[in-house]
């Protein structure tokens, strides 16, 4: 076992990053502990990262929020992996300037940019009694996806392929209302109707825990079939939610099992075997 700790955060807790090495040193589960409830088993964060033996903690405040964020360099590939504790660089999110160099890198890259919500500093500050997954995650998406359209860095790093989790938080819904910011503001005017909903489709959606009959429907006006990919959000999300958002897919004429396969399969190549 190995573990490293980082102490950043004001308050003073300490975020001690551990691997415990299950399956020999084949495969690694990292988790995360907190020293504000004793290192106690039932708060333990599984993180879901494999690990090697070639994977070194580095745990640090890598997105500037005043907290230890958990991460792994890894000496043989050179790829560091980071779950940060906020989910944007400090209150920015994808799409602002700031990021214009890292989607630069990627769009050279043509690479596949897999965009998750994590807790905003804003939403943390609400007050409400409510865990931020429950709503907070989805409209945390929703602002990336406008973001994107609307800073025009969808357009310039046209080479990456964005995958919105949960079917895009509310993007399915709000679709209509994002086509008619041209005729309501002017800062939208060099964008027409039909052009917001084609970058709109431009979007990958998968269905981790967003399977539900309402957004299926919404989705089949807003997105483009072959951009439609499977999820589950398992271990964290339960078996029985996943077999409800299965259901759902399997009723409706939305896709069918063939051609997420077939989605997933065109988006990364390398898995055409499996």
């Amino acid at each position: 076992m190995r573990k490293a700790s980082g102490d950043v955060k004001i308050s003073g807790v300490t975020l001690a990053f551990c691997q415990a090495l299950l399956l020999f040193v084949l495969f690694g589960t990292w988790y995360v502990l907190t020293s504000s409830s004793n290192y106690t088993a039932n708060i333990i964060i599984q993180w879901g990262l494999a690990g090697t033996p070639a994977d070194t903690p580095v745990p640090g405040d890598y997105d500037g929020d005043g907290k230890a964020d958990p991460a792994v360099y890894n000496r043989t590939t050179g790829l560091w992996s980071v779950l940060r504790s906020s989910a944007s660089y400090g209150t920015s999110f994808l799409g602002d300037p700031v990021f214009d160099p890292i989607l630069a890198a990627l769009d050279a890259r043509d690479a596949v940019v897999f965009v998750h919500p994590n807790s905003h500093p804003s939403s943390l500050s609400l007050g409400m009694n409510l865990p931020t997954f429950l709503v907070e995650f989805p409209l945390a998406t929703t602002r990336v996806a406008a973001n994107l359209i609307f800073s025009g860095a969808l357009e310039r790093f046209s080479r990456i392929k964005f995958i919105l989790a949960h079917f895009g938080g509310t993007i399915p819904y709000l679709a209509w209302r994002l086509s008619m910011a041209p005729l309501i503001d002017e800062r939208f005017k060099a964008f027409t109707q039909q052009r917001v909903a084609e970058l709109v489709r431009l979007f990958y959606f998968e269905s981790a825990q967003a399977a539900g009959p309402a957004v299926v429907v919404a989705l089949a006006q807003a997105a483009d079939p072959q951009r439609l990919l499977f999820g589950t959000d398992w271990p964290y999300c339960p078996p029985s939610v996943t077999a409800a958002g299965d259901a759902t897919l399997a009723a409706s004429e939305l896709t069918s099992w063939g051609a997420l396969r077939a989605n997933t399969v065109r988006l990364f190549p390398r898995l055409r075997g499996l």
